[in-house]
């Protein structure tokens, strides 16, 4: 199923799947309401069912994950609906899903993703289920007039249209990381804490050749997930680490492909401080 596959592929690199926002965003929408949004809270139950508000408005939300467990956040395309998605979640890779739904994200546990809604159909999956059933996925209904929420200042993580990343080399312990995917595939990004051990030239090695046998030789522990974006997703997290050197990597996910690789370019280092 993708969701044991993507969890062996983040494995193979020390991680757990776990993803966060993505935005729809097409043409350039037309001016939105100012006013307060209330935030929208999900989580799922010990029984691995989301619960949900089941209507929303348009426009920017704030999103609490008050539960222990990621959540799967994804729009229909097509007309796709909650048996497509369970079909498509319990799939061997992710090219169905590609197909019928936009990855929004994969909200993190006990914590806040901003993200743009567009009209239209969303549902959200307990990422933690081993088998995805119809009635185990809520669907959330985004109708009505545009109202959004402020979202912080964030510094930003940015997947090209190559698919090489762009990252900033310096944050705060503070500091709020917006991710943007401009490429043309679904990717997961990751933190990885550098081992204090690590010389500059062991790290300045693996940049040069990444791998994920490379990441086990300088990643002090389990990564951290950042974000799952579908093309032309934005997400923006409270994300905040404490301070040392981190590795941003991307993974792209493709219909073809049920084993990402991680290549130069697509990681970055950044330095908490």
């Amino acid at each position: 199923m993708l969701s044991t596959v993507a969890r062996a592929t983040a494995l193979t690199a020390a991680v757990m799947l776990v993803p966060a926002l993505c935005a729809t965003s097409g043409a350039a929408a037309a001016p939105a309401a100012t006013h307060h949004r209330a935030t929208l809270t999900v989580h799922a139950t010990s029984q691995h069912h989301v619960i949900a508000a089941t209507t929303t408005r348009p426009g920017v939300a704030r999103i609490a994950n008050t539960g222990s467990q990621p959540i799967f956040l994804v729009r229909s395309r097509h007309g796709a609906g909650k048996a497509a998605l369970a079909h498509d979640l319990n799939a061997d890779t992710a090219g169905p899903l590609i197909k019928n739904f936009t990855v929004a994200d994969i909200l993190p546990s006990k914590a806040i993703t901003y993200l743009r809604l567009s009209r239209g159909t969303y549902y959200l999956a307990d990422t933690s289920r081993d088998t995805f059933t119809a009635t185990s996925i809520a669907a959330l209904r985004v109708a009505g007039n545009k109202v959004n929420a402020t979202a912080p200042k964030a510094r930003h993580v940015i997947v090209n249209s190559s698919g090489t990343l762009t990252s900033p080399a310096t944050i705060t312990t503070s500091s709020e990381l917006g991710v943007t995917n401009r490429s043309t595939h679904l990717q997961e990004l990751f933190l990885v804490q550098v081992a204090p051990k690590v010389t500059s030239g062991d790290l300045n090695a693996f940049l040069a050749k990444p791998s994920f046998d490379k990441l086990y030789t300088v990643a002090a522990g389990i990564p951290d997930f950042l974000a799952m974006l579908s093309p032309r997703g934005h997400a923006t997290s409270s994300h905040h680490s404490r301070t040392g050197r981190y590795l941003v990597l991307t993974l792209a996910l493709t219909s073809h492909s049920a084993e990402p690789r991680i290549t130069a370019g697509h990681v970055g280092l950044i330095n908490v401080k």
